[in-house]
């Protein structure tokens, strides 16, 4: 949903820093796993209690994640290994930050936190596979309130609030997943039965 709003604003200010990086040698299967070990970066720091700085780490990967599409595109390097390979990293960084959360508050015995933040993963992933699962089956499904980049600008907003204050944007992540994973299974039904 996000993208949507907020991507025809930055295209041009994304493709001109593709184009730096392409002319310097990149290409975008690096910027992937750079964005990868930024987020490994960032779920130690948060392991380690630092979020500001793994809210820093966080904004990078996700910068990343915009960059590598973009310059995919303008080398005319567009496959779909590389959009599969870009999707599964995607997930382990998600896997890998709110991991990083939970080791934090699992070491501050906050074990009411680190439920909730075990719903919120469960939601990260159902969120992503119903959209796969429903792309597999050659429907595009691009419903419901929160995807991955609604996820990380939460995270980063709860990073720069601290870890106490992070505990209510935990909630709103936990409630908007699941209520994103009900949206796509009801569009799935309602894409998946006409007619029979």
């Amino acid at each position: 949903m996000l993208r949507k709003y907020i991507a025809p604003y930055l295209d041009e200010t994304i493709k001109e820093l593709a184009t730096g990086l392409r002319n310097i040698g990149f290409r975008p299967n690096h910027l992937s796993f750079f964005g990868l070990f930024l987020s490994i970066m960032a779920g130690t720091a948060y392991a380690l209690g630092f979020f500001f700085f793994g809210a820093m780490l966080l904004l990078a990967a996700g910068l990343c994640d915009m960059l590598d599409g973009s310059l995919a595109r303008i080398n005319e390097e567009v496959t779909p290994y590389g959009a599969f390979l870009d999707s599964v990293l995607d997930r382990y960084s998600d896997f890998i930050i709110i991991s990083g959360i939970l080791i934090h508050d699992a070491a501050q015995h906050q074990t009411g936190t680190v439920v909730l933040i075990l719903v919120v993963l469960l939601g990260a992933v159902v969120t992503s596979y119903t959209k796969a699962r429903m792309e597999g089956l050659s429907v595009t499904c691009d419903v419901g309130l929160i995807e991955r980049p609604e996820r990380l600008v939460l995270i980063y907003l709860g990073s720069v609030l601290g870890p106490v204050l992070m505990v209510p944007v935990l909630w709103i992540l936990a409630i908007l997943s699941h209520v994103t994973a009900f949206q796509r299974m009801l569009f799935a039904k309602s894409k998946l039965t006409q007619g029979l």
